[in-house]
């Protein structure tokens, strides 16, 4: 496991649903194989409420742990 915490960019397919079709990470571009598992996580980080949906997808070369806040996607983490 690697902790990366990156901007990422996140496509998905043009008929819609909730799972990414593809993930851009420096100059790369992977698929997403399939949706291992999704969650939410809310808290009062202090002074300002957090909200971050995470979903962990299989890509065809790696496993990624990715999360949203806000409109921002980040790659926190590579299995």
């Amino acid at each position: 496991m690697k902790i990366v915490n990156e901007a990422i960019r996140v496509d998905f397919p043009p008929e819609g649903g909730n799972t990414p079709r593809l993930i851009a990470w420096r100059d790369q571009v992977y698929s997403v194989l399939h949706l291992q598992e999704e969650w939410k996580v809310c808290s009062k980080w202090w002074t300002q409420e957090v909200e971050r949906h995470y979903m962990l997808l299989q890509t065809d070369q790696f496993m990624m742990e990715v999360y949203r806040q806000a409109d921002d996607w980040k790659l926190y983490r590579l299995y």
